[in-house]
This record gives C-alpha cells, structure tokens and sequence, in this order.
C-alpha cells in the first residue's frame, strides 16, 4: 500500500464547475453501491432517487500525475506517493467518498495538440479505483506557481509566455519565492490576459478530459484552475 498519511488533507470549500454529476453514497462496511448520475436542486447534489448526497473528501497529489519530474536530467522537485486499489478502499473505509484529483496540463499535453495517452489511462486507472470502492472524483486543473518550469506543477513549457529565462529543478525549497519571481507573475499575467489565445490553446485539454469522461458516473465535475 501506499503511503496513505500523505493523502489525508482536508479539501477546502471551492467552487466547483459541474460538467458531470455523480450518485448516491454506500455504507463503508458494505460493498459499495453502483455510483449514479446526480443533478443540482436548490444548490443541493441530488441522486436519482432524489436524496441529498453530502461529500465528504480529500486531495491527493499522486506520483505519475503530479508533474513534478523532468526528463532532460534536471532534479524532480519532490517526491509523491502512489495510489492504489488499497488506498481507495482505506478512504471509503475510513468515510470519504470524494477524491479530488490534482491533474496537471503539462502531463496531459506536453507539446501543443499531442496529448499524453500514458498520462490518460494512469487518470483511468485512478478513477477505477475510486469508482469501485464507491469514491467520486473530481478532476482538478492544479497548478502552483503556474508550471514545474519556474514554479512546482501547472502549465508545460509551451504554454509560459514570455519564455522562462531560467529553468528551476528540486528539491523544491523556495515555493514561496517562484510564486512571488517575475517570470511566474508574468506567466499568470499571459494567461489570464489571453496573450497568443493562451487561454483558448489551454481548452483542447479541458475539452479532452471532459468528453473521455462525459458517461463515467464516477467523475462529478472539473475545477478548470486552482
């Protein structure tokens, strides 16, 4: 099993963007029930059955998906655990039912319109997991410090305008200085500011990830930018 302390971080109260909606929760002791679509009402998720689902969750940074390694021989920044079937039902049993899923733009296109498959199915892998053990999913655009390349995960390299003019490794020791550096300012000042259509060349990936999991009940909803 996994390192499991690591995944026990509460989820803060967030706005969520609900492109997919999941069903209703099963007792931990029992073998979970199959997870439904659910739709909104009165700011409520609701089941088919019409029951209030009330999530219960945490975030888990997982190795393969929070990008934070590079392959031109550079220092990772960190070290991040793995996640397995085990972990999934040690949640469920200790009472969550949500995992928020910190995924990264960099691994999901790493150059401009070539989308990682391995990348993908190791998101697929994630989601059977909790989709077994009765855990929805939210899929979490994640960024700190805008990309691994000057901060500690987000954007690939592309995608930071102006260009970097210097490219950071690990250990990740000054978190606090990449966010507040020049070039990770300038980076968010693009984007936000659709310099190049920055922020329209970022929807092919949303588009990707929502339509592989438009039929996945386990999926419930997308945060489009930490």
């Amino acid at each position: 099993m996994s390192e499991f302390k690591r995944l026990t971080t509460p989820i803060a109260t967030t706005t969520l963007w609900f492109a997919l909606a999941v069903g209703c929760s099963s007792s931990p002791l029992d073998k979970p029930a199959p997870l439904s679509f659910v739709h909104t009402e009165q700011g409520r998720l609701v089941d088919e059955a019409g029951r209030h689902i009330l999530l219960r969750g945490i975030n888990a940074r997982i190795e393969g998906l929070f990008d934070v390694s590079f392959s031109d021989g550079r220092q990772r920044l960190e070290p991040i655990p793995r996640f397995s079937h085990e972990d999934a039902e040690r949640m469920a049993e200790i009472g969550f039912n949500l995992l928020r899923l910190p995924l990264n733009w960099s691994g999901i296109e790493p150059e401009e319109g070539q989308f990682d498959e391995s990348y993908l199915e190791h998101i697929d892998e994630v989601v059977e997991h909790c989709r077994n053990a009765g855990i929805y999913v939210l899929l979490d655009y994640h960024q700190d410090a805008y990309s691994k390349e000057i901060g500690e995960d987000g954007a690939p390299y592309w995608a930071i305008l102006p260009e970097p003019t210097e490219e950071l490794e690990g250990p990740l020791e000054d978190l606090d200085e990449r966010r507040a550096s020049p070039q990770v300012l300038q980076a968010f000042g693009s984007f936000f500011g659709n310099t190049d259509n920055l922020q329209d060349r970022f929807m092919p990936a949303v588009s990707l990830l929502a339509a592989r999991y438009a039929s996945d009940p386990a999926v419930i909803g997308y945060e489009l930018m930490n």
